[in-house]
């Protein structure tokens, strides 16, 4: 795990304000695994959390979609 973003409660449609910082390697595949968890506890762990789903994809993918949708 490198980090997680904070905990938005009680929203349907939230907006991350966490930042993530990542070498990228041109000559390397790095594998990325991103997981989306309901928190409906008072706190933070995510032991009691819900596991909602999960994405797999590589850091040059998202890099690629990245450079797509710069304005």
């Amino acid at each position: 795990m490198v980090d997680r973003t904070e905990v938005i409660r009680s929203c349907v449609n939230p907006t991350y304000s966490k930042v993530f910082t990542l070498d990228f390697y041109f000559e390397e595949v790095q594998r990325l695994r991103l997981e989306l968890y309901d928190v409906n506890s008072s706190h933070n762990g995510l032991r009691e959390a819900d596991f909602l789903g999960s994405l797999e994809c590589t850091l040059g993918q998202v890099s690629h979609l990245e450079a797509l949708y710069q304005p």
